[in-house]
Parts: C-alpha cells; structure tokens; sequence
C-alpha cells in the first residue's frame, strides 16, 4: 500500500531539492526517501557499532578491575601471613623469657 505525502516549500527549497536530485540522477521523490530514510541506516548500524566498542571497553574495564582486586587480595593475604609470623614470634619470645625467670622473679 502506498500513501501520499504532502509537504509545504518555498520555491526556492524546491528547486534545490530538484536540483540535489538531478545531480543524483533521481527523482525528487526518490532522493528524500535516500536522504531521509536509507541514510538513517547506516547510522543505525555505526550504533550497533558503537554498542558493541562500548560494550567491549566496558568488559575489558571489568577485567582490569578483576585483576586489581585479585592483586590486593593476594597483598592482604601476604599481610596477614606476615602479621601472624610476628604474632607467633612474639608468643614465643614471651614464653621464653617466662621460662629463664627465676624462682624469685616468679611474681614479677
């Protein structure tokens, strides 16, 4: 099914329309269905493009972030280990000068 479509132009938007379509080798009518609606899809397209970059740029931020989180948690996991060294060396030290108290310095 076809419809009619009617629009409102001064003379001289009209004959540049004519005159962009001659150059074209098109219709009038043919030429503002190229400008106004297959030109659109290219765009569509350069979108769907840009989705998917955007799409791709987000999955490798998603990645840089993983990795980041990954080293810190090794950090605090090295940190940890660290601090329960010192923790165990420390008890042991402790223990040790307990045990060369003499039987007067017991209650000191």
């Amino acid at each position: 099914m076809t419809v009619q479509l009617n629009i409102r132009l001064e003379k001289e938007q009209k004959e540049r329309l004519a005159e962009l379509a001659k150059a074209d080798n098109k219709s009038i009518t043919a030429y503002i269905l190229d400008k106004t609606l297959l030109e659109n899809e290219p765009d569509e397209s350069a979108q769907d493009h840009a989705s998917e970059r955007i799409a791709d740029n987000s999955t490798r931020i998603d990645d840089e972030l993983y990795k980041a989180l990954i080293e810190q948690l090794d950090r605090k996991d090295e940190q940890i280990v660290n601090l329960q060294k010192i923790i165990y060396n420390k008890d042991t030290k402790l223990l040790e000068y307990s045990q060369k108290k003499f039987w007067w310095q017991f209650w000191k």
